[in-house]
């Protein structure tokens, strides 16, 4: 939410703006401010407008899909930066301005591929994000709250204490053996 606020600075600066558009919701650039290559185009994709509608529209989506699904701890924040990723993929496509170029593509459009990929692996690191017992509990009427302040579940507990049982019963086992040698 917050980068999609700070974006409205752009417009008021009148940078970061993109390619020559005729849309109706092209952004006016004022003769100062447009590029040496543009003196005579007045309309320009407003980017930076774009991005801040991605924003809001990514955190509006985490929220609204949260309130569904249960991901395991720090995953949301895993889909965000994925989504941010494509996102600025999208509109740094569209971006006419001077920037960094490595192997003919904008360092942005890299660091957004990097965010992607680094986004996903995050989110699947050690298996599935989702949550499913949560999700369960969610789905049946638990709020998000409760949830978060809920103990493993019994059926959590009990593999624990079997895996536990099992593991001192294998010990016990070695020990009978070496002492009957």
């Amino acid at each position: 939410l917050a980068q999609a606020i700070g974006r409205l600075g752009n417009w008021f600066n009148q940078e970061l703006f993109g390619r020559p558009t005729q849309l109706p919701w092209g952004l006016r650039i004022d003769g100062d401010h447009r590029p040496r290559q543009f003196p005579d185009v007045e309309l320009f994709h407003p980017t930076f407008a774009y991005e801040a509608l991605w924003n809001l529209l990514l955190a509006s989506l985490i929220i609204v899909v949260s309130r569904r699904v249960v991901l395991r701890p720090g995953r949301w924040f895993a889909v965000y930066v994925t989504g941010y990723g494509l996102g600025r993929l999208w509109v740094e496509s569209l971006r006419i301005d001077d920037a960094t170029q490595l192997l003919g593509l904008r360092v942005n459009i890299w660091t957004s591929l990097i965010a992607i990929a680094g986004g996903l692996l995050w989110l699947f690191w050690r298996g599935v994000p989702v949550d499913r017992e949560a999700t369960s509990r969610l789905r049946a009427g638990a709020s998000p709250a409760d949830i978060a302040a809920l103990p493993p579940s019994r059926s959590e507990l009990e593999r624990a204490m079997l895996s536990a049982a099992s593991t001192r019963t294998e010990a016990d086992d070695r020990k009978d053996t070496d002492s009957d040698a």
